[in-house]
């Protein structure tokens, strides 16, 4: 590859030395990088060896400098090398970061004790501690962080200034591949690889990926890097463009969804434990290969108890005949008042005062007729309620792994549904797009409200038996666009209820699938709104009975008490060990500097990690949550404290809370999981 002749040209002096010897330079700059990305990114070196630009391509411009060519002229104003140094100077002033800011949480929230939520807030009150303690501070920059964030390569020479930080992880994204292809040509991809390939750091780069790919990819490099590096999150932004700035927007749109559904210890011995119980109580698994057969022709409703839902129950009544009504967590009660008996309830919630709202409904003819298909971790008690249940497997969860991990033929094969929480409506859509539905309504699923005094059909308990349930103080409350025009109010699960079912309709598996959004509420990218009156059911046919449907489909288990008892004390003495290692002693007395902090938790988020990938699932998975919540508090309450001496002091005392943590967690396993064998 060479840089072609009519790119270098200076008015009357194309025969210039000193340009012909700028392109030798240039080109053996390339021929460089392009090896180096044969050995350390592939998949570049591909794409890249033999390109030709589309819009933008190298050129000098009218001042001398070789700058970066389009049709509306070129991409910097001045010398390149003078403007990335301005604005690496301004980064180092004002850098434009997320940061994680916990708030003490409310015990009378929360649907049972938890430890965690103790300890939690504990972390917290320390934290806001220190920093009211520092308020007339001057600000004192921290001199490491755990990652960066940057948007655009243009010629690179940021990237160069950017090697001097003490930056744990970058992750350098460009959307486009013309400016990324002009810069293998500028800057050396070797040296800064190699910066970043020293112990305890690492790069990766994304090159002509779209704003939604770029945020997804972000939430998957996590999951491999360490989630506690989204605790503070800074973002180098090297130029302005219509791709870029979405990029940025939706980036700092979800950057709350990067700290969701960690959950904690209790709440993965909880999952554990009712996952276990629901095998005693012979619940049925679904499979992964779930047949349909005709039925797929069918039009489902996913119906969640949104305040739209009461607009459409008269509809809903007409279609239950010729449709598929999919019933989701508390919608049960408006649509059993309706007379509309659902082809199946769902439900995901683990927590057991979910009972208490199914039971509103005391008719149990009614529970015969409905079936429930739940995540494997959804309280017993839910499960007993209802004549025939069949589970499916929560990703990411001790539950599902430790039922993966039994030695038998029994436990294989079973249906794991990705994007099925944080809402059950989540889980309805999940489940009917893995089974194959092509023609799906979402009706009642709003997640979002246009009046906060009205948040759930009126014909559901949150206004009489469980009113003051839904807190209208709720956090992270917003406006977004809405699925009929204007805006709706949303809140920080809605909004990450959002934006998971955006994620599932967004799999290519899934391209030819029709989703209609029936519901007035937040719109749903990739969903085609559509009001129920515009639907025709005159020419459908009635219905195959879901429940058979189901029942053809499951396996059904067969619970060996001795294996469970046994894998369960196995996971038990491996669990123990890596507490005592991971959380060793010597933190309670450990004084680190925040180069040192980083270094510590992506040593023990690495090692956790392992466990997972290669040892034991279920002890890793255990272990995780926990750490993930309390590294990214850590992390956030970190880079919002003023001086050094409160994150040194701050620091200190966070090691030492986490290893009185681990050590109250393993007696708490004792008890609710080791003495509870039978």
């Amino acid at each position: 590859m060479t840089v072609p002749e009519n790119n270098m040209k200076k008015e009357n002096d194309s025969k210039s030395p000193d340009l012909n010897l700028l392109k030798q330079v240039l080109n053996m700059t390339f021929e460089r990088n392009l090896l180096v990305l044969k050995e350390k990114f592939p998949q570049l070196y591909n794409r890249f060896y033999n390109y030709t630009p589309k819009e933008y391509a190298l050129e000098m411009d009218p001042n001398g400098f070789i700058n970066i060519a389009h049709k509306g002229g070129f991409m910097y104003h001045d010398d390149p090398k003078k403007l990335c140094n301005i604005q690496y100077v301004e980064y180092k002033v004002a850098p434009i970061k997320s940061v994680y800011s916990a708030k003490p949480i409310d015990p009378k929230e929360a649907p049972v004790h938890f430890e965690h939520l103790d300890f939690v807030n504990d972390l917290v009150l320390k934290a806001d501690d220190l920093i009211s303690k520092e308020a007339s501070n001057k600000y004192d920059p921290p001199e490491s962080f755990p990652v960066l964030l940057v948007l655009g390569t243009g010629l690179g020479y940021h990237l160069e200034l950017l090697q001097k930080e003490d930056i744990n992880h970058i992750h350098l994204y460009e959307p486009n591949n013309d400016l990324f292809y002009a810069s293998l040509f500028i800057i050396d991809y070797g040296q800064l690889i190699s910066t970043f390939e020293q112990p305890g750091k690492g790069i990766s780069i994304e090159v002509g990926s779209s704003p939604d790919q770029f945020v997804e990819n972000l939430h998957h490099l996590f999951s491999q890097i360490g989630q506690f590096r989204t605790g503070a999150m800074p973002v180098f932004c090297h130029y302005n463009d219509e791709v870029s700035d979405r990029a940025l927007k939706q980036f700092f749109d979800s950057s709350t969804h990067f700290y969701a559904g960690f959950g904690f210890f209790e709440d993965e011995i909880l999952s554990y434990n009712h996952t276990v119980q629901n095998l005693i109580n012979k619940a049925n698994l679904l499979p992964e290969n779930f047949k349909m057969g005709d039925a797929l022709d069918k039009p489902i409703f996913i119906c969640g108890n949104g305040p739209s839902l009461d607009a459409n129950i008269k509809f809903l009544k007409q279609a239950q005949d010729t449709c598929y009504i999919f019933c989701c967590g508390s919608a049960i009660y408006p649509l059993y008042k309706a007379g509309i008996v659902p082809d199946v309830h769902f439900e995901v919630e683990r927590t057991e005062d979910v009972a208490g709202w199914i039971k509103l409904i005391d008719d149990p003819e009614f529970f015969k007729k409905v079936p429930i298909v739940a995540m494997n971790n959804v309280a017993p008690e839910v499960i007993s309620l209802f004549s025939d249940a069949y589970l499916f497997l929560k990703p990411s969860d001790s539950g599902s792994d430790f039922l993966n991990s039994l030695d038998t033929k029994n436990y294989s094969g079973l249906m794991t549904l990705f994007g099925s929480n944080p809402l059950v409506g989540n889980g309805g859509l999940a489940f009917s797009t893995k089974v194959g539905f092509k023609n799906i309504h979402l009706v009642g699923l709003d997640v979002g409200y246009r009046d906060v005094k009205y948040h759930h059909s009126k014909d559901s308990a949150y206004y009489t038996e469980f009113d003051g349930k839904f807190a209208t103080d709720r956090i992270g409350v917003k406006e977004v666009p809405a699925n009929f025009g204007g805006t709706v109010f949303t809140e920080t699960v809605y909004d990450h209820s959002r934006h998971v079912l955006e994620w599932v309709l967004r799999r290519p598996e899934y391209r030819n699938l029709n989703c209609f959004n029936c519901s007035d509420g937040a719109k749903i990218e990739g969903s085609i709104p559509k009001r129920t009156e515009e639907i025709d059911l005159t020419k459908l046919s009635k219905k195959v009975n879901f429940n058979l449907l189901l029942s053809q489909n499951a396996i059904n288990n067969d619970y060996d008490v001795k294996l469970i008892n046994k894998t369960s004390i196995d996971n038990s003495k491996k669990l123990f060990l890596e507490i005592d290692d991971i959380f060793h002693n010597k933190f309670k007395k450990t004084k680190p500097n925040l180069h040192q902090l980083i270094n510590i938790f992506a040593a023990q988020q690495n090692r956790i990690l392992t466990i997972i990938k290669h040892e034991n699932k279920f002890v890793g998975r255990i272990l995780l949550c926990s750490l993930n919540h309390m590294h990214v508090i850590v992390i956030g309450k970190l880079y919002t404290m003023k001086t050094k001496s409160s994150r040194d002091e701050y620091m200190k005392i966070s090691l030492s809370m986490m290893v009185d943590y681990f050590k109250k967690m393993k007696k708490l396993y004792q008890a609710e999981v080791l003495n509870k064998l039978d």
